[in-house]
């Protein structure tokens, strides 16, 4: 019996050690955590400093932040900055500092960042743009950088070129340590022509007109306006003017790039349209995984990078993704996913998207036996003013209130040559891959239930040339 406690006590003594040491280590993560998030702000803030003092746009006004840790700026072009003080001064940071050469670099705890034994430019000296780096720091505690918007990463090094760990010096990890001092001070000038900001040890002069109002700005055009509202008709020359499963014409890609290419001027109603590239189809729906319509309990992608063409600009935006499932019954029938997409340094393209896979029985012709699908794509603008996150779009009681806005495109599942048009939706491309072992396949957006990941995302053809698609258009302008 003696023997049964001893060893009952030594598994629970046992058993609080562990569990005393997996909440250190969650509390390390967190403090990595902070720390990873603190830098990205550090370098956000210095970046649009930088931006403005060089495009001399003006304050309109500053004001402190409702938790007194900060303020914000209104600039004469409607942006907004966000100045942030470190933790009781001592927190680890990263700023900017001019060399002798003239050149503004890249700071960590007041030292030149260096990468690779290189110095990270800021800002050239004649005012040309230099990187906007991404910081992140890897298992072992150590500063890593990115200067390709997370591509590729190189440790952060000191002058001796030793890696640079995430900490003070008398931190533990993720702890302010002594010899990394912040401060921030907004000083207006005499005049009231200028405010100087000190912030992470630069000093910013800006013109300023407080009390001016911000211009209105016009919301730019939405990814989701771009897109023709119905599909193409059988005739080719027309659209359907209904969503029913079985009402779309279907095409051959070769047909489809022939006819509906943009050098061709396809013309409905004075509005010219054009068969869409994989980068503009990546305006609406993501890769494969991202967009889910059977996640359980909840599927979570943040930050992933896509290359989206939106009207005639190619560039790299990021977005965050989140699934649900409606009931354990109807996972594969139907499904909600909720994305905040198009972010970038402005936002100006910041925008609340909601997918759901549903029932279209009412508008299929012949509906016959088996569940008719529809995917609708639901967007709403945000811009740069918005300051939430994935988890505040991404529930129902946002997308049921101020709604009047909404750019709604419904796509039914109208299939190919190669499957019904009841539960798959194939909707051709102008890209054929390019390299690789599937070189010359077509890439086309697809949806689907019957399918191991049910959910949308751009694709490939195994048989190039072959498969014939549903074709809806975007507008040229």
């Amino acid at each position: 019996m003696l023997l049964v406690l001893a060893a009952a006590m030594f598994a629970c003594t046992n058993l609080d050690e562990v569990h005393d040491r997996l909440d250190n280590l969650e509390a390390k993560v967190k403090q990595l955590e902070g720390l990873i998030d603190a830098a990205n702000l550090d370098i956000k803030a210095n970046k649009a400093l930088i931006d403005v003092e060089g495009k001399k746009l003006k304050v309109l006004s500053y004001k402190p932040l409702a938790d007194g840790s900060g303020y914000e700026l209104t600039m004469s072009d409607n942006s907004k900055i966000v100045l942030k003080n470190g933790q009781d001064g001592k927190e680890q940071i990263v700023g900017v500092k001019k060399d002798a050469d003239g050149k503004l670099y890249w700071t960590i705890n007041g030292e030149f960042m260096l990468a690779g034994g290189q110095k990270v430019l800021a800002q050239g000296a004649d005012g040309q743009p230099g990187a906007t780096p991404l910081m992140t720091v890897d298992k072992d505690g150590y500063w890593q950088v990115s200067t390709d918007n997370g591509t590729t990463w190189k440790y952060v090094q000191d002058a001796n070129g030793n890696n640079v760990k995430a900490k003070g010096e008398d931190g533990e990890p993720g702890q302010p340590g002594k010899d990394a001092a912040t401060d921030l001070k907004i000083t207006e000038s005499e005049d009231g022509k200028t405010i100087t900001i000190t912030f992470n040890g630069q000093t910013y002069t800006l013109p300023v007109s407080l009390g001016e109002e911000p211009p209105v700005v016009q919301r730019p055009k939405m990814a989701l306006e771009y897109v023709a509202e119905y599909n193409i008709a059988p005739d080719g020359v027309s659209f359907v003017n209904t969503h029913g499963n079985d009402m779309s014409g279907r095409f051959s890609v070769e047909d489809a790039r022939a006819k509906f290419s943009a050098d061709q001027n396809f013309t409905v109603n004075g509005i010219k349209y054009h068969l869409p590239s994989i980068t503009e189809w990546r305006s609406i729906v993501s890769d494969f995984g991202k967009i889910r319509f059977n996640a359980k309990p909840g599927y979570i992608t943040n930050d992933y990078a896509e290359e989206i063409t939106l009207g005639n600009e190619t560039k790299v935006y990021k977005a965050d993704y989140r699934s649900v499932r409606l009931s354990e019954q109807s996972w594969y029938k139907e499904g909600i996913a909720y994305g905040l997409r198009f972010k970038d340094e402005s936002n100006m393209q910041l925008s609340a998207w909601r997918y759901e896979l549903s029932n279209n029985n009412t508008e299929t012709q012949n509906p016959g036996t088996i569940y008719n699908q529809i995917m609708i794509v639901t967007q709403r603008y945000l811009g740069p003013d918005f300051k939430g996150t994935i988890d505040d779009i991404a529930n129902e009681e946002f997308w049921n209130t101020n709604n009047g806005d909404d750019v709604v495109r419904k796509f039914p599942a109208a299939g190919s040559s190669l499957t019904s048009y009841h539960v798959d939706g194939y909707y051709c491309s102008t890209s054929k891959i390019e390299t690789g072992d599937y070189q010359g396949a077509d890439q086309h957006m697809v949806f689907t239930a019957i399918n191991a990941v049910p959910g949308a995302w751009l694709s490939r053809s195994a048989i190039p040339n072959k498969t014939m698609y549903t074709i809806r258009l975007f507008s040229n302008e």
